[in-house]
């Protein structure tokens, strides 16, 4: 089992809340998204290129929201 702070479950976070993203939820997705976010800018630090990844992820989860 992974520890929540392993690179490799920042990405499963990442692909369950675009699963829920394309779901319909939303709201769900978004939360999760600013979540892993927040973990990985603490464990890896914001320069780490994942960041970029985890940002863009967060931005298309918040357009159909009108953020």
């Amino acid at each position: 089992m992974l520890s929540p702070e392993h690179p490799d479950t920042f990405d499963s976070r990442n692909n369950l809340a675009r699963g829920y993203y394309n779901l319909g939820r939303v709201s769900e997705a978004v939360w999760l998204h600013e979540e892993t976010l927040i973990t990985r800018e603490r464990v890896l630090g914001p320069e780490h290129p994942d960041i970029l990844h985890s940002r863009e992820f967060l931005d298309a989860a918040y357009r159909p929201l009108g953020n």
